[in-house]
């Protein structure tokens, strides 16, 4: 299992409970879901937890989340802007 593919598991598992991982796993098996979309939305959770938790400036933590997924900064932005809240 990937890394994104757990930790999307573990904020919707948080949020709607222990059935998630059953819609998750049922979303990839259907080819509805991949890594890159589970990236997607962790990069989108993790931004958002911690412009609302910290006070990092934006560029640091846009930064952070690049490095975090091994990504670029661009990137993370590009992604936050196509993915609103």
């Amino acid at each position: 299992m990937s890394k994104v593919k757990d930790e999307l598991i573990a904020i919707l598992e948080k949020r709607h409970g222990a059935t998630a991982r059953n819609v998750v796993e049922d979303l990839y098996k259907a080819g509805a879901l991949d890594d890159s979309l589970c990236r997607t939305a962790v990069v989108v959770e993790r931004f958002h937890e911690m412009i609302a938790t910290t006070c990092t400036p934006q560029h640091e933590i846009e930064h952070s989340i690049a490095m975090m997924y091994g990504t670029s900064r661009s990137t993370v932005q590009y992604t936050l802007r196509k993915r609103p809240a």
